[in-house]
């Protein structure tokens, strides 16, 4: 009786992005892997390659055959890309050539465990190729070859501020829209909790609403248990955030930015957020 292997498949036969992006969700999630073994069919200017991914927590996780070596093209690039990832989170790689068959059963979701005790049992690639399946790439420009730029940033939902939720959804098709819909949600909750303490505040706008709220000798608003110098640096915080950012925005039609920048800007404002949920009515 064959008996199927339980375990997990992750990616699609022969499709490079899916295959890619699973790995990227595993290693994003920090779901424990401690090795990877590359499954090697064919050689000499073609081979293909899945991709089983282990760990203490997890069991074993196969991704399917989106990765190629051998020739140019988008299957080595990826398989490239994995590399350089799985190295960059300290996970152990080794090589193993199968059968075709073997390739066939996992694309198929039907691994057998006859299957996983003849990946465990064969020998290691001998010397090593993992390297040669590693394209050159143009490091940092400050040394530090991180292997996750170039990548698709990802948003962080779990650290997003709850007023901001629905502009992180917006985001990832609307980035410009979520982006200045932010910081006037922004200048509202402060201009609202200012109008409280100060008559007049409500005609506020911009960096001119922050610096009453947050700056100078008497601050509408402040955070418990901090100095003078930090609250400025706080309120400088939010000032810069308009004129470097905000302004900017309101008053050009199209900004040129990657969607690196732009989440980084989000980022800022979401921080900008918390610091706002935090702060109390000054006592005069």
């Amino acid at each position: 009786m064959i008996e199927l292997a339980g375990i997990e498949y992750h990616g699609a036969a022969g499709v490079t992005g899916e295959c890619l992006s699973a790995i990227e969700r595993l290693l994003h999630h920090e779901v424990g892997i401690s090795t990877a073994v590359l499954l090697t069919c064919g050689s000499g200017s073609h081979r293909e390659h899945c991709v089983l991914l282990q760990g203490e927590t997890i069991g074993t996780i196969a991704v399917k055959s989106g990765f190629a070596s051998g020739y140019s093209g988008e299957g080595p690039t990826g398989l490239s890309r994995v590399i350089r990832l799985l190295v960059f989170h300290g996970v152990a790689i080794e090589e193993v050539d199968v059968d075709p068959s073997l390739l066939r059963r996992l694309d198929l979701s039907a691994m057998t465990e006859a299957d996983l005790g003849l990946v465990d049992a064969a020998h290691r690639v001998r010397p090593r190729r993992v390297w040669d399946y590693v394209l050159p790439q143009t490091g940092s420009s400050h040394g530090v070859d991180n292997p996750w730029r170039g990548g698709a940033p990802v948003m962080p939902l779990a650290l997003i501020d709850d007023r901001l939720i629905d502009l992180a959804r917006l985001f990832r098709d609307e980035p410009d829209m979520a982006l200045l819909k932010a910081h006037i949600r922004l200048e509202s909750f402060v201009r609202d909790r200012v109008t409280a303490c100060s008559a007049g505040a409500n005609r506020m706008t911009g960096a001119k609403l922050f610096a009453s709220a947050f700056g100078g000798d008497s601050p509408k608003l402040t955070w418990p248990d901090i100095d003078p110098g930090e609250r400025q640096g706080r309120a400088n915080l939010f000032i810069g955030s308009v004129t470097a950012h905000r302004n900017v925005r309101a008053h050009r039609e199209a900004i040129e930015a990657s969607r690196s920048d732009e989440l980084s800007e989000f980022l800022l404002l979401n921080h900008l957020y918390r610091l706002e949920r935090r702060c109390t009515p000054a006592t005069q």
